[in-house]
């Protein structure tokens, strides 16, 4: 057998056993909802830190606030070990003093560049230390008005980009990695319509969109990534 013809058969065995191997559930992590509306629902967004932590938002209400007034229904959000029990500080019910109550719904969550948790919670964005769960900086987006923002994402050096959940001529929005303005990636989206999540690459030149009205990716490039002008639609 030819040194080539090996090569080819190795590499040949290698697809097979790749394409036969199949993934199979390890575990399983589950939340208790001390309350849970009828009417609201549903996991909205999952990220793994780098000690393995796995950090899960519901959307709806899963908790309730005590005082002095009513009864009000508030977020939460979980963290788990990799073995699946909850982590020391989990749930997180307040972040740098704002309680995750029930008219700011979670709208997605994710790491950044540092292993650090993007918390999306209606118009305001968290960045959460993963090793504490404490709140390192927060903002609320009101240049979209009183509308919900879609998960944000991070490029490599910690820039977060952002936009309007319904964003037909909306901005796209970036911030440094302290959450403060730098500015738009692009002005007026013309291919809007409706977004739950965005993705940068890691350079930060590249800017993917997806699009649910139109059932498409829409894919946005700058030569010199972010801080230095729009981002224009390849």
């Amino acid at each position: 057998m030819t040194k080539k013809l090996a090569t080819i058969l190795v590499a040949l065995l290698l697809t097979s056993s790749i394409a036969s191997a199949q993934w199979t559930q390890s575990k399983t992590f589950s939340y208790k909802a001390v309350l849970r509306p009828a009417n609201l629902f549903g996991p909205h967004g999952v990220a793994v830190d780098p000690e393995g932590k796995i950090w899960f938002c519901p959307f709806e209400a899963t908790d309730t606030t005590l005082g002095s007034g009513p009864v009000t229904a508030r977020r939460q959000i979980f963290v788990f070990n990799k073995n699946g029990t909850p982590a020391s500080f989990s749930p997180i019910k307040i972040i740098l003093g704002d309680s995750l109550n029930n008219n700011n719904s979670s709208r997605g969550i994710k790491s950044d560049a540092d292993g650090n948790i993007l918390y999306s919670s209606f118009n305001r964005l968290f960045k959460i230390n993963y090793k504490t769960g404490v709140g390192i900086a927060k903002v609320e987006i009101t240049q979209f008005g009183n509308a919900s923002i879609t998960a944000a994402a991070s490029d490599s050096s910690g820039n977060i980009f952002v936009t309007r959940v319904s964003n037909t001529n909306q901005a796209v929005r970036i911030y440094d990695k302290n959450l403060i303005y730098i500015g738009n990636a692009i002005d007026s989206i013309k291919t809007g319509s409706f977004s739950r999540s965005i993705t940068v690459s890691g350079d930060g030149k590249t800017l993917y969109l997806a699009q649910f009205g139109s059932k498409r990716v829409f894919v946005y490039f700058s030569n010199f990534g972010p801080g230095f002008g729009a981002y224009t639609l390849i």
